[in-house]
């Protein structure tokens, strides 16, 4: 699978939090500009758990040049979180395109994410 080559701190602007809660693991992100594959595989790594839900955007939507990612790059993250068993909550900078073509392999674990809804994990 092609990464970005990404060291700790992934970027001083942007944050990732973890809650636990018994066997689940749930990470909230941004626009999980450096990845999010990074993000959880550097959480895997530091940790003794696995993420079992991820609320975040993917930044797989280019607003300014009205372009989504390679369909390439969308497949292996859609691979990488099925192979993880995540359910995922994503919207914004996701993008429809990579939404759609995500949501084929994902199926049920993939789930749009809107303002003020709630979320039962």
């Amino acid at each position: 699978m092609e990464r970005r080559k990404v060291r700790f701190p992934l970027h001083w602007h942007e944050q990732s939090l973890v809650i636990h809660d018994a066997n689940k693991h749930l990470l909230i992100a941004g626009c999980a500009h450096t990845g999010i594959v990074n993000i959880v595989e550097q959480i895997n790594q530091r940790s003794q758990y696995a993420i079992t839900h991820i609320v975040s955007g993917f930044h797989m939507y280019n607003r300014k040049e009205n372009k989504s990612e390679d369909p390439n790059m969308i497949a292996q993250v859609g691979q990488f979180l099925k192979n993880q068993q995540v359910v995922a909550y994503t919207g914004h900078c996701t993008g429809e395109v990579a939404y759609e073509q995500l949501s084929k392999t994902l199926g049920i674990q993939l789930n749009k994410l809107y303002t003020g809804q709630i979320i039962k994990v």
